[in-house]
Parts: C-alpha cells; structure tokens; sequence
C-alpha cells in the first residue's frame, strides 16, 4: 500500500504504458493504480488492464487512476476499483475529457 498515491505507478513526468497488467494495487488517498500529474503532455496507455485497485480511505479519490493531466486510452480496459469517487478513472483540472479508442 502506498501511503499516500500511486500504489502501482507513480507518474510525476510523462510516460506510456502498453502491453501492461497493474492489478491487486492500493493507495492511502490517490491513485492505486496509476497516479499521474504535473506534466502538460498526453500520457498514453494502450493496451493495458488496470483491475483490482483500491483507494483505501472512504472518500478519496481514483481506485484504478487518479489524473491531473490528459489521458489517451486505447485497447485498454478498468475493472474493479474502489473509492469514495472515481472506483475506477477520476480526473481534476483536466481541461478535456479522456480520449478513448
């Protein structure tokens, strides 16, 4: 378990993920499975599973991903995430919606 976000990826800069399972992952407050802010460009995950995430404390926010910066979402899939909001994808201050194909 993290202890405070990012249980399985912590993304402070930008990254891919493809051809990816994170499963089974925990945070305290944020983003058990992936935690991605503070860069400008559009993270990529294509062709992952994120499933299993859990965002500990009743409340907080993102089971599966918790996101300050654009997502484009491609061959993937979310399943079984837990949180007071977002069990699965919660964006803030994303100036669009995630891009998924």
């Amino acid at each position: 378990v993290a202890k405070y976000a990012g249980g399985c990826v912590y993304a402070a800069r930008l990254m891919t993920v493809y051809d990816s399972i994170i499963s089974g992952c925990a945070a305290s407050t944020f983003g058990a499975g992936i935690y991605a802010h503070t860069f400008t460009e559009t993270m990529l995950l294509d062709n992952v599973v994120i499933q299993g995430g859990s965002a500990k404390n009743l409340g907080l926010r993102g089971g599966l991903i918790f996101s300050s910066v654009k997502l484009r979402i491609t061959n993937s899939a979310l399943s079984g995430g837990y949180a007071g909001s977002g069990g699965g994808l919660y964006l803030t201050t994303v100036n669009s919606a995630p891009t998924y194909f």
